[in-house]
């Protein structure tokens, strides 16, 4: 015991357990946004490959009662072997985006000041959607266009997909798609 005594603190306020209740507000439709990057990123090993995790972007010009943040985007060195962009990768793409100029060293220290500088950076981004289902390991939506019409709001989408076995809803993630490079 630490020596605390609980009844010489404030209570808890009931009103926490009202947060439970409350829905999330639903994602962005799929589109191009203006996002602000967060002032820290996390570093991760991606196959012997430095690769960032991007959390809370903010989606400045998001939609009014739409979700305005981004999670855990996922920004790997891990080069592209096909396409036009054979060679570059999702954190040069990152990079680029923010107008940080390229890097043309092998020098980690290099890369992670190069990174340092998108914080707080503005960038332009495609925003789409997806649902996946932990419990089924299943992608049961990959795009804005395979969510359903919402009756209650025509011209936008259910933020979720039944899943077929149990008929649970599971919820849309929106995610960059690719970063817009500006001109």
């Amino acid at each position: 015991m630490s020596g605390i005594n609980p009844a010489e603190l404030s209570a808890p306020d009931p009103g926490q357990w009202d947060a439970y209740d409350r829905p999330a507000a639903p994602p962005v439709p799929s589109g191009r946004y203006l996002m602000k990057a967060p002032d820290s990123v996390t570093y991760e090993d991606h196959e012997g490959l430095l690769r960032i995790v991007v959390d809370n972007i903010e989606i400045v010009d998001a939609p009014e009662g739409k979700d305005n943040k981004l999670r855990f985007e996922r920004c790997s060195s891990k080069p592209r072997t096909m396409g036009r962009l054979a060679g570059s990768s999702r954190l040069t793409d990152y990079l680029k985006a923010c107008g940080v100029p390229p890097v043309r060293s092998t020098e980690m220290d290099e890369w992670v000041a190069a990174i340092e500088q998108t914080f707080g950076a503005t960038f332009e981004a495609f925003v789409d959607w997806s649902c996946y289902d932990s419990e089924t390991a299943e992608t049961l939506a990959d795009s804005y266009k395979d969510f359903g019409d919402d009756p209650e709001n025509p011209g936008e989408k259910l933020p979720y997909v039944v899943e077929p076995t149990s008929g649970r809803k599971v919820p849309a993630r929106a995610r960059i798609r690719y970063y817009i490079t500006p001109r």
